[in-house]
């Protein structure tokens, strides 16, 4: 399956924080499922990730059911493509706003590198 990155994630750093929100959700699925079939009432809500998160998370999986395994072998594949990701750095006399962030991002992946993943869901 290809994955096709969000424009915001432009650095390893907005690739390493999806992953953390995607696995911290992972285990909330896991003990949330556990719960579910215990029959627990008490399910604590989920745990608040970004907006851009939850729509990659669906984007990714789209019509296919959420399980705690697939969930993990996403948080893998995302650490794998993460370590062979091409980098490129710009330096700017000042921090970018995220607007021209998400602009360098989306013409270095259309203009110098991959702007998909290979992963299995």
């Amino acid at each position: 399956m290809n994955i096709q990155l969000d424009d915001a994630i432009a650095s390893p750093q907005d690739l390493k924080a999806v992953i953390l929100e995607i696995r911290q959700y992972a285990g909330w699925f896991a003990h949330a499922s556990v719960k579910k079939q215990l029959a627990v009432d008490s399910i604590s809500e989920s745990p608040a990730i970004f907006a851009g998160c939850s729509a990659f998370i669906k984007d990714c999986f789209g019509e296919k059911t959420l399980s705690a395994k697939s969930l993990d072998e996403f948080v893998q594949s995302l650490e794998m493509f993460e370590k062979s990701a091409p980098t490129l750095t710009i330096t700017l006399a000042a921090a970018p706003s995220n607007g021209l962030k998400k602009t360098f991002g989306a013409w270095c992946r259309q203009n110098v590198a991959l702007s998909t993943c290979n992963v299995p869901v």
